[in-house]
């Protein structure tokens, strides 16, 4: 069996930090990425919290009245206004203005809009901070108005091109709109900033929607053109993961590709590409004749502290190159390497808490009584999930030195068994002659052995002998009997598949982290006999997880035998659909 190179990364882990720590960067930037960024640097660094005042006539509020957002949608569909924005004694004159915002974050007019402003419409040639295009984002996904600017920062840092943050106060016509998350826009002004030619398709993908569709084209030279997403989609159906990752590598940036994913995981954005389909941007760079993902709205980070620490199986290009050994190995790779460089406490909770102190004054002046009073909760909870994701990030890493990596039939012993009694009373007992794990029952309950294992994606068979003697159980009771069951703390969904949308859930906590057996061969000895050989075969449909196996007695009465030189874990397939 091969084992992790986990232990050989984590000895060049100390090499990169000094490295890092002396300025030498470890992620393979682009020369175009170490231009100056002075156009709106000064927006994006500035203490001060800037203040807009925008007037819309009555008609064109009438427009914008009339609009609410619809899933897949294109986003022509947004009536696009003209305004005026006031900023001290700073005047710009026929600024377009439209609604943003999607199936969380959408609000009308009249409540708490996002708004995209274009400076250079309506004839005029005209800059704001240099900028051409700005979002103003609402934040109502994210009370503690950080997480956008924090987690861009991080992306920045990996390498991954994305749009910078910082913060403004809005008024409409005289109205408080309160603190907002201003963003730069996506256009060639940003494109300029990563990339020699910007002629490139930029998409913009809608919600729910991965390369595999037809996406909106919001910029370059081909907007009817999107061969390269068609060639991605091929390169990731190819069957042969050796030609799969090849290939992807000739069409993707692929080095970009695994930080953004890294950091997809790290700071567990849930709604982003790699687990839900959404909130990203493709663009295609000519140049290097490749595409390049981005990551977009990051409001809801830090959901899931102990969720696992390599997913992303929902984005097709990242479910392709994680199903290969290749890949797996590559974003854990640098995810253990920004993990001792810019994924640290030091860094990101020192950020949160310089951030802290420059928006509260302003939240809790702009946004009412409400964040006056809950506004140091939210922000000591979005502190601690993020406390909380450093600690099981680094649990995860120090377990995964223990992955057991498979061949195909290949099978490797079952060992390292601790005893635990779920209900009931139960005497759990290792026997010598002959060796075995034993149960026995002294009170209606459930007992069990228990052992963690490290695995990748794949089908495996957990076979072991079974005795049971004098067991009696409720007919009701499913789990009834001595048997063989896989579990997975991490999982939250019930079914084979693992999915990641918090509102989706399962509530039913005594099935959502199974691992259900699919061969109908799973029997629950109950009668009297002799050693039985049990077979139990499961799908990990998940890049790499922890499982924790069972041998387990439910019922009234009776006693169980385990065969521990007889439980073993053999490897069936290397991908699961």
């Amino acid at each position: 069996m091969r084992y992790p190179r986990i232990c050989r990364i984590l000895a060049r882990v100390a090499i990169l930090t000094a490295a890092f720590l002396a300025g030498v960067p470890f992620f393979s930037c682009r020369p175009k990425e170490q231009r100056t960024e002075a156009v709106g640097g000064d927006l994006f660094t500035n203490s001060s919290i800037c203040h807009l005042r925008l007037e819309i006539s009555k008609d064109n509020l009438n427009q914008l009245r009339g609009y609410f957002w619809r899933k897949g949608a294109p986003s022509s569909d947004r009536p696009e206004v003209l305004c005026t924005v006031r900023e001290g004694r700073t005047v710009y004159t026929n600024v377009a203005v439209h609604l943003k915002g999607a199936a969380g974050s959408f609000r009308p007019v009249d409540d708490k809009p996002a708004l995209t402003l274009k400076f250079d419409k309506g004839g005029v040639d005209q800059r704001f901070h240099g900028l051409k295009k700005i979002s103003l984002n609402n934040s109502v996904q994210d009370p503690t108005f950080l997480s956008e600017k924090l987690c861009r920062e991080l992306f920045l840092k990996a390498g991954v091109p994305v749009p910078r943050a910082d913060y403004a106060t809005v008024e409409l016509n005289g109205r408080k709109l309160g603190l907002f998350v201003l963003v730069e826009g996506w256009n060639k002004q940003f494109l300029k900033r990563y990339f020699t030619n910007v002629e490139g398709n930029l998409y913009d993908p809608t919600q729910g929607y991965d390369v595999d569709k037809k996406l909106e084209v919001v910029g370059g030279g081909q907007p009817e053109g999107q061969s390269e997403l068609r060639a991605i989609v091929a390169a990731c159906e190819d069957k042969d993961p050796t030609n799969r990752l090849a290939r992807l590598e000739k069409l993707v940036d692929m080095d970009r590709f695994v930080s953004l994913l890294a950091l997809d995981c790290l700071t567990w954005d849930w709604d982003g590409y790699a687990m839900n389909k959404n909130n990203y941007r493709v663009f295609h760079d000519l140049d290097a004749r490749r595409v390049v993902f981005m990551p977009h709205g990051m409001d809801q980070m830090f959901w899931k502290p102990d969720g696992p620490v390599l997913t992303g199986r929902s984005g097709m290009v990242s479910r392709a190159l994680l199903a290969t050994h290749d890949g797996r190995q590559r974003v854990l790779d640098r995810i253990v390497q920004m993990r001792a460089t810019i994924f640290t406490p030091e860094v990101l909770i020192g950020r949160f808490d310089e951030g802290v102190a420059r928006v509260y004054p302003t939240a809790a002046k702009e946004e009412g009584f409400f964040m006056r009073g809950q506004y140091n909760q939210v922000v000591a909870q979005q502190r601690q999930r993020i406390a909380q994701r450093f600690q099981s990030v680094d649990q995860q890493l120090a377990g995964l030195k223990n992955l057991l990596q498979l061949g195909i039939n290949e099978s490797a012993p079952l060992t390292n068994w601790h005893a635990q009694t779920l209900s009931g009373s139960a005497a759990l007992t290792r026997e010598a002659q002959p060796e075995a794990l034993h149960i026995r029952l002294t009170q209606p309950g459930a007992a069990r052995w228990v052992t963690t294992v490290w695995l990748e994606e794949g089908a495996y068979t957990i076979t072991g002998r079974i005795k049971t003697r004098g067991v009696t159980a409720n007919p009701a009771q499913p789990r009834r009997g001595a048997g063989l069951r896989v579990w997975s703390n991490r999982k939250q969904t019930d079914g084979h598949h693992w999915g990641w949308f918090p509102y989706h859930e399962s509530r039913d906590f005594l099935r959502r982290g199974e691992i259900a057996a699919t061969n109908c061969l799973n029997t629950r000895l109950i009668t009297d006999g002799d050693w039985t050989e049990v077979n139990y075969e499961i799908e990990l449909r998940h890049p790499i997880a922890d499982l924790e196996v069972y041998c387990e007695l439910y019922g009234q009465t009776g006693e169980a035998w385990f065969d521990p030189k007889s439980l073993r874990i053999t490897r069936r397939t290397d991908i699961c659909p």
